[in-house]
């Protein structure tokens, strides 16, 4: 009997824990897949990065429920255009729709418009963004006013650091700290804050010390207006 009801108890306690895990983050899974399922939104990244010469203006966002997105961004003054769908990418560069990758490889050095259309296009929409981030949470915690906060792991740490996807992947980071916070509000995701730094591995160079904050507010779901020049669609679908 004794045997028994130590098993029950052990089995009861195991179940309650997943049912604990599982509840800490389902709210927020479910709030993204809300997101994905709106046939459009609006939203805004603003990149925080301490010690460095300059900000950088915010990016503005606007996605389909198709996953076709475009985003706009400002850099000395000129706007940057770039209209994305999945790893398919357009940039408009002097007045012409281009297709590009998002992938940073070498063909797009020194090709200022190829390789801001990667970064513009690597993080996707701001749900996958917000899926992706989620994904290198260890646990979330709930907090006030529908905010759910956590650490990020030694992955989500280095792809944050790295802006993006590069040939090789992600560099290898020393004493990094990481933390990702979501707010959710009537079953939605209105935002969501990633934080990573650390000592960046640099090849030939030394370490780089990085501090980041991305912060994504999303707004006006199910009312913007998505128009998507015809010549960008061509380029991505590959004409």
């Amino acid at each position: 009997m004794k045997i028994i009801t130590t098993i029950t108890i052990s089995m009861l306690a195991a179940s309650l824990l997943s049912a604990a895990e599982t509840t800490t983050t389902d709210p927020v899974k479910t709030a993204i897949t809300k997101l994905k399922d709106q046939p459009n939104y609006s939203w805004t990244t603003k990149l925080e990065m301490p010690g460095m010469p300059f900000t950088p203006e915010p990016l503005h966002g606007k996605a389909g429920g198709d996953g076709t997105a475009i985003v706009t961004q400002s850099f000395n003054g000129n706007d940057t255009r770039v209209v994305f769908k999945g790893d398919k990418v357009a940039v408009l560069a002097d007045g012409q729709w281009e297709a590009v990758s998002t992938n940073r490889d070498a063909g797009d050095v020194g090709n200022f418009p190829m390789m801001i259309a990667g970064w513009l296009a690597g993080s996707g929409t701001a749900a996958k963004e917000a899926e992706t981030l989620l994904g290198n949470v260890k646990e979330l915690k709930a907090g006030e006013d529908g905010l759910w906060s956590g650490d990020l792991t030694d992955k989500g740490i280095a792809g944050l650091l790295a802006f993006g996807p590069r040939p090789g992947g992600a560099p290898a980071v020393k004493n990094g700290k990481g933390t990702a916070k979501f707010w959710v509000k009537d079953g939605a995701l209105v935002k969501f804050e990633s934080h990573a730094e650390g000592q960046v591995s640099v090849p030939d160079q030394d370490d780089r010390d990085m501090n980041m904050t991305r912060t994504v507010e999303i707004s006006d779901a199910g009312k913007t207006q998505l128009d998507i020049p015809d010549a960008a669609k061509k380029k991505l679908n590959g004409n």
